[in-house]
């Protein structure tokens, strides 16, 4: 049983009653809304990253959580660059080719190259968890204000348009919002690679010609993947 599967089913099934019950209309500013909050929040997350990274209090809290649960053993660059596979398979797979780069110029620098690269390592999983939240909260942001600004627009569902043909294209404006939904999800999910997610997510992706079609043809993981790395 494809889990994964079922349940992105189940959801688009459930945002089409949902654009049935609410309308074309309504549906679309609330489709319009979710992109436009998507596209804003990409721009502004890095103002609210540096403001968040820049927070000693906030970083420090988070290097402590990442030095308490990634356990690295204490080496230099050269060897973390030897045996990176110990180590990689700890983190996201978005940041290995940033982690490896990193590691060279550490390992390069003949000034750093002693230096404990499992510090090193620790620092870009905890800029990289401040990113997640500098998003998490820059779109929570968003979403309030543009909500506010989309409810002047709700009037015009009360137009007096045909009403089954209001609904039924409200259902695929239902359906794209569950696309998108889907997008950003599996976007996010490619970054961090399906295995590290989540193996049962990962499993799933593998056996289903759909997931697996949507996972390689996700318009949406270059936007999200520049951002994080």
């Amino acid at each position: 049983m494809n889990l994964t599967l079922i349940i992105i089913i189940i959801a688009l099934i459930l945002l089409g009653l949902w654009g049935w019950f609410y309308g074309f209309i309504r549906m679309v500013c609330v489709l319009c809304s979710s992109i436009i909050i998507f596209v804003l929040t990409l721009f502004l997350a890095p103002i609210t990253t540096n403001i968040l990274s820049n927070s000693e209090s906030v970083h420090d809290f988070i290097y402590e959580k990442v030095s308490g649960n990634v356990e690295l053993p204490s080496v230099d660059a050269n060897t973390a660059l030897q045996y990176f596979d110990m180590v990689g398979d700890k983190i996201p797979s978005g940041m290995e080719s940033t982690l490896r780069d990193g590691l060279q110029g550490l390992a390069d620098d003949v000034t750093t190259a002693s230096n404990d690269a499992s510090d090193y390592i620790r620092e870009e999983v905890t800029m990289m968890i401040i990113k997640i939240l500098g998003f998490v909260v820059t779109y929570a942001i968003v979403s309030l204000l543009v909500g506010i600004l989309f409810r002047i627009f709700r009037v015009l569902s009360k137009l007096p348009v045909i009403n089954f043909a209001n609904r039924a294209l409200g259902i695929v404006a239902g359906v794209a919002l569950g696309f998108f939904l889907v997008g950003v999800f599996f976007a996010i999910v490619s970054f961090v690679s399906p295995e590290t997610f989540n193996d049962g997510i990962a499993a799933d992706i593998n056996s289903s010609a759909v997931l697996g079609w949507i996972y390689d043809h996700n318009i949406l993981s270059p936007f999200v993947n520049s951002y994080l790395k």
